[in-house]
């Protein structure tokens, strides 16, 4: 546990509300135990991970009460803090690669944990869903500018706050889709390679996304809403490799 996180103390934290440290906090142990599988072939190749851990002290970030008058601050405004609680964390990643040729490739790459407050008996909020993505992609190294692209696809699962008393500031979110492009090429030591994430400009709202703040207003944002991923975006990336 970090002193910063111990002793912190400040506003306009997890929309508009309030947070301090628990200077009384112990470090937080954890007891883990971890399980992994790595198979390679010529073309193909698995990785496999399992994780459980148990931490007797973990400190979880949870509404502690509300602030009353006199102002400042304004009476109402949510305040969190910290307590020690008994949280068990399982998981695991896989990651998937097919190259039926030299120069081609097929990627699937997922991960996905829980945590469970062992105190109240709910899994704890802060945990963000399971994912799942797909990448395909060639490349032409046999060519001067060996030129290369790849296409993927992002799944996130949708997930419903287990906890919504402890922490009120994260939504319910809907499961959603979202694809990405990326190609490049070499000249000399000159590499130039261009990213588009969101390429299909879908609307959306990660689990862990808090809303805007209460006040004020910004852009197009009502206080209270919920902060949407970013659309569409182009990424250009210049490098030189020297000698």
């Amino acid at each position: 546990t970090g002193a910063t996180e111990r002793y912190r103390a400040f506003s306009d934290a997890l929309d508009g509300g309030y947070e301090i440290g628990n200077p009384t906090a112990r470090t937080e142990d954890k007891y883990e135990l971890d399980w992994g599988l790595h198979w390679q072939r010529q073309t193909f190749s698995v990785n496999f991970d399992l994780f459980g851990s148990y931490l007797p002290d973990y400190l979880y970030r949870t509404v502690v009460g509300t602030t009353t008058p006199p102002a400042p601050p304004p009476p109402g405004a949510v305040v969190y803090g910290y307590r020690a609680i008994e949280a068990d964390f399982w998981g695991g990643e896989m990651n998937l690669l097919w190259q039926p040729a030299q120069d081609s490739w097929f990627q699937l790459t997922g991960a996905s944990v829980a945590a469970t407050d062992r105190d109240a008996h709910h899994q704890l909020p802060e945990i963000p869903p399971a994912t799942l993505a797909f990448a395909a992609g060639h490349a032409w190294s046999g060519t001067g500018l060996k030129p290369w692209i790849e296409f993927g696809l992002r799944y996130t699962a949708s997930r419903n706050n287990p906890a919504p008393v402890d922490m009120p500031v994260f939504a319910n979110t809907s499961a959603f889709t979202l694809g990405s492009l990326q190609a490049g090429f070499s000249w000399r030591r000159i590499r130039i390679s261009c990213a588009v994430e969101n390429l299909f400009n879908r609307n959306y709202h990660e689990y862990l996304s808090p809303p805007a703040a209460g006040s004020p207003a910004s852009g197009d944002l009502i206080p209270g809403t919920r902060i949407p991923g970013p659309g569409r975006s182009v990424l250009l990336m210049i490098s030189y490799r020297g000698r």
